[in-house]
């Protein structure tokens, strides 16, 4: 339920699609987003507000330097008219970049290990090995273009495979 702005003593009430952001938003939304002085701009969702920690302390230091306040309908502890809701803003705004750090370093490890394990990334192969070399063969012999409408992958495929078996011959 959306309150009116006066019940909330804001300026401003902004809907999910003025708070699309981009980290390079143009500078009408900006000035959207902060240009009532003195009054609070109030998001329905931080989600929709902010895309990460970082935006969403650009955003609500953007606009209490305007002279507003912040203040999430959804979420009512995400208030800057008081300073315990700045205090907790920012607080867990600081908890969620420690977490995303943490994913990041957890992924990055799983990623490594992986790889000593000797995991493969990326798209599997298009031709098995006796494939390709049946294909350099092909591709010698008839045409990069014929050779692949028989082994049916692109042009260009065969032509990384005749690289490939070109310099391996050498």
């Amino acid at each position: 339920m959306l309150l009116p702005a006066e019940a909330n003593k804001c300026c401003t009430v902004c809907s999910n699609a003025l708070l699309q952001t981009k980290t390079q938003s143009s500078p009408k939304q900006r000035r959207r987003r902060t240009r009532h002085n003195g009054g609070a701009v109030a998001p329905l969702t931080l989600d929709r507000f902010a895309r990460s920690t970082l935006d969403m302390l650009t955003l609500t230091e953007a606009i209490t330097t305007k002279g507003a306040a912040f203040r999430s309908l959804a979420e009512p502890w995400a208030d800057t008219t008081t300073p315990h809701g700045k205090m907790i803003v920012t607080v867990l705004a600081g908890v969620a970049e420690f977490e995303r750090s943490l994913i990041r370093q957890r992924t990055s490890e799983g990623r490594k290990r992986a790889m000593s394990q000797g995991v493969r990334f990326g798209r599997p192969p298009a031709l098995t090995p006796t494939q390709e070399a049946e294909a350099a063969k092909l591709a010698t012999a008839k045409g990069n273009k014929y050779a692949a409408e028989i082994m049916s992958v692109s042009v260009s495929t065969i032509e990384r495979v005749r690289t490939r078996y070109r310099s391996e011959s050498r």
